[in-house]
């Protein structure tokens, strides 16, 4: 990600703790840099001037371990105020997988919890959709009772789904299982 890469680059993901500076010193004599969660698939977290702030990865050789560098920011990034339906996924590869899956219409939005869990930056990003009609709330083992009564709180005039997937998996097993068809399916069976 960072080899041979201009210096500012490499300076920003210093700054937002993705890269730390190595004891080794690279073959051009410049100083080393070790990332967050080597040997992974990694996706940026933004703030809401769509900043980069935190990654999530995925580790490719152990598809279990994930981890956030911090806890700052929203995948893909806030939603747009005209929002009126807003999906909410337990991580961010289900998110991403939403947004592969080309079901969203033009005034859906979708944004990642953190293994399940409401922060405060999700908070304000419900409280800030004026238009906001449904929340549609993809369920897994991640998902708490609490975590849907804690959303229900954030506009008790939005309308609150759940989707329950089958078999405790994710929203990405089921991609991979049986295509967006089968997304479409589940959403409108709601």
């Amino acid at each position: 990600t960072h080899h041979r890469k201009p210096d500012e680059f490499i300076e920003l993901l210093n700054g937002i703790g993705f890269l730390t500076q190595s004891t080794q010193p690279t073959n051009t004599g410049k100083p080393g840099h070790t990332s967050f969660m080597a040997n992974s698939i990694d996706f940026a977290l933004y703030n809401e001037k769509h900043e980069p702030v935190n990654f999530w990865a995925k580790k490719i050789e152990s598809p279990h371990k994930t981890a956030f560098l911090n806890e700052n920011g929203l995948y893909p990034g806030y939603p747009a105020e005209t929002t009126r339906r807003l999906y909410l996924t337990a991580d961010v590869l289900d998110c991403a997988t939403l947004l592969e899956s080309r079901m969203l219409d033009n005034r859906e939005s979708t944004f990642n919890l953190f293994d399940g869990q409401l922060k405060p930056q999700h908070i304000e990003a419900i409280r800030k959709l004026g238009q906001l009609r449904e929340i549609v709330i993809f369920t897994d083992n991640r998902i708490s009772e609490t975590l849907i009564e804690q959303v229900r709180a954030i506009n008790p005039g939005v309308q609150v789904m759940l989707v329950e997937l089958p078999d405790n998996d994710t929203l990405n097993d089921i991609y991979l299982k049986y295509g967006d068809e089968f997304i479409t399916w589940l959403i409108d069976d709601v």
